[in-house]
């Protein structure tokens, strides 16, 4: 059995369940994930919700025998057990994922397609959303599905605060990206959206040919990864969010674009963060 914790947003979460589900199927084992994580109440350490429920995943959560068979205990600490731990270093593409047979316990962000990509196809049906969306998100995916539509995400709100390693993409990033998007893919409508809408709104310099999205920031940012990932290009932010509905987006001639920095002081995975095709500035 394969078993992938899962904690953090909806990215991290994809990231974590991608990279197990896609080792699993490669030592045809079982896979399970782990979201206890999600039970623990810190008003220090305030947890994201667990958000892969709204997708049409497959992998049960871990059975209490399972978690007693790893050496799990109820606060989440690892003791001996029977199973192998393996920790992402967070150093980029990690060999011994692909190796991983049976009995591993997946603990990371794991972020690179390297780990999950052979399994595109099925992991496109595992993320498949579970409901259709409601009447006004549905007149904005139909506007989408259209023309050809831009996704720009902006990420700022949890990248503000001093202990981050993130920071919002500064404006120059949007203006250089929005130019080239311009001069490959002529004619695009711009679909932007944001956790902070009222600085986009204040601040960025968007095209005339441009949308706000801001009615589901919040609890129903799940609609705005829907609504993002039907786009058919991309301008994200450095952020797994936007990276997922760029890399689940499912068009041949997809542009994407992505801030050539990623972290503020550098990072051991930078390097395999962003799919080879993507276009980093």
């Amino acid at each position: 059995m394969i078993v992938s914790q899962l904690t953090g947003g909806l990215g991290n979460q994809l990231f974590q369940y991608a990279t197990g589900y896609a080792a699993a199927a490669r030592a045809q084992d079982s896979f399970e994930i782990d979201v206890r994580h999600y039970d623990v109440v810190d008003p220090n350490f305030p947890s994201r919700p667990f958000a892969l429920g709204h997708l049409a995943i497959t992998a049960p959560r871990i059975s209490s025998f399972t978690a007693k068979r790893i050496g799990l205990s109820k606060r989440l600490r690892l003791m001996p057990g029977r199973f192998d731990i393996l920790v992402d270093q967070a150093e980029g593409f990690d060999p011994r994922v692909p190796a991983i047979t049976d009995n591993t316990y997946l603990i990371g962000c794991w972020q690179s397609e390297l780990f999950f990509a052979d399994h595109r196809s099925r992991l496109l049906d595992e993320f498949a959303f579970r409901t259709a969306p409601d009447e006004k998100n549905a007149e904005l995916l139909a506007a989408i599905k259209a023309q050809p539509s831009v996704c720009v995400h902006f990420r700022r709100t949890d990248y503000l605060g001093p202990s981050t390693t993130l920071r919002a993409c500064p404006p120059d990033y949007y203006d250089r990206a929005l130019s080239a998007m311009e001069e490959s893919v002529p004619g695009v409508r711009y679909f932007v959206f944001t956790d902070d809408p009222e600085w986009v709104s204040r601040n960025a310099r968007l095209p005339d040919n441009s949308t706000l999205v801001s009615h589901n920031v919040g609890s129903a940012d799940i609609e705005d990864f829907r609504l993002m990932s039907n786009c058919r290009h991309f301008i994200t932010a450095n952020s797994s969010f936007s990276w997922w509905a760029a890399w689940l987006a499912d068009h041949r001639d997809k542009q994407v674009i992505a801030p050539a920095v990623w972290y503020e002081s550098g990072h051991g995975s930078e390097g395999d963060l962003v799919p080879q095709q993507w276009r980093r500035m």
